[in-house]
């Protein structure tokens, strides 16, 4: 009887311990290595994970996972704010007969992610290296940064979401079966999505930039080059600037759809076995070179209309 109040003294103190290091605590940077360890690691920086599917699940919303090393980090799905940021490392995911990294834009409103510094391979079985859902209303803003995709036989890059905003820059995505770069909602859905490509390099796909309906997009100082059907492509009700980029070496330069607006400014179109499909709106600007004919230009403040190579 006399023991009562040390037992009691030592459960108190035992219940404390454990409130204040709850099994499944989260922190708002967490950190993954090579040689972590996803089951006992906390995921800090002396103590990292190994992959980042452990790393999330102890990274809090709106939270940062950083790369101590290149390693091989496997695949992950996104369902919260999240910014995985491997800058210096260029942290790696293998995505062979799978999708690199899934995000999907259903799983909250206002979702904010943030990829930088990742090269994300294919194996060339791999079906997409990033892809973004959203079939509902909620709004988002994805941004992809410094990043190489390689590999893949559907997608590079999709953003199927409906609604949004999408930021590549200093990206490259090249040898994919597929489109590097692809935006366009669902069959029958109508997308407000509004994109941003700066500095992104397409290569060796079938199509390198491809819009669907109701996207609007701006692809500037940008490449397109080396793919099998065209450069850039936009279906009926999508809008898409190209600006001080080059489209070079495509089966067709680009491919404007019936029902879509293009206007190329300050750019390079060489060299494609077709130089246009469609009707492409050109600022005086440009320089066609060298391409297989077809298509029409129509002048935008004195546009070209009759370029060499589109006799």
């Amino acid at each position: 009887m006399q023991n009562k109040p040390i037992c009691f003294m030592l459960a108190a103190a035992a219940l404390a311990f454990v409130a204040a290091n709850p099994a499944h605590a989260q922190s708002a940077r967490t950190w993954v290595s090579g040689v972590g360890d996803d089951f006992s690691a906390t995921c800090s920086r002396t103590a990292p994970c190994k992959t980042f599917a452990g790393a999330i699940s102890k990274t809090t919303t709106g939270g940062e996972i950083n790369c101590l090393d290149p390693g091989g980090f496997g695949t992950l799905t996104i369902t919260k704010s999240l910014t995985v940021d491997c800058s210096g490392t260029n942290g790696n995911i293998l995505a062979s007969g799978t999708i690199g990294i899934t995000i999907n834009t259903d799983s909250m409103s206002g979702m904010i992610v943030r990829l930088r510094g990742l090269s994300i391979n294919g194996t060339l079985t791999g079906s997409r290296g990033i892809q973004i859902n959203g079939t509902g209303t909620n709004d988002n803003a994805i941004s992809i940064e410094n990043c190489v995709v390689d590999g893949f036989t559907t997608f590079g890059i999709q953003n199927s979401a409906k609604i949004g905003r999408l930021l590549v820059k200093d990206t490259v995505v090249r040898n994919n079966f597929g489109t590097a770069v692809g935006v366009a909602p669902a069959a029958g859905n109508v997308s407000t999505v509004k994109v941003t490509l700066d500095n992104v390099s397409t290569f060796d796909s079938s199509y390198g930039f491809a819009f669907g309906n109701g996207v609007q997009a701006v692809i500037k100082n940008s490449i397109a080059s080396g793919h099998v059907t065209g450069g850039v492509e936009a279906d009926s009700g999508a809008t898409v600037s190209v600006v001080s980029s080059i489209i070079i070496g495509n089966l067709t330069g680009i491919v404007a759809t019936a029902g879509s607006t293009i206007r190329v400014r300050d750019s390079d179109i060489a060299g494609n076995t077709t130089g246009l499909s469609g009707t492409v709106q050109s600022h005086v600007n440009n320089s066609f070179l060298n391409n297989g004919a077809g298509g029409t230009l129509t002048p935008v403040a004195g546009g070209v209309t009759d370029p060499q190579g589109l006799q």
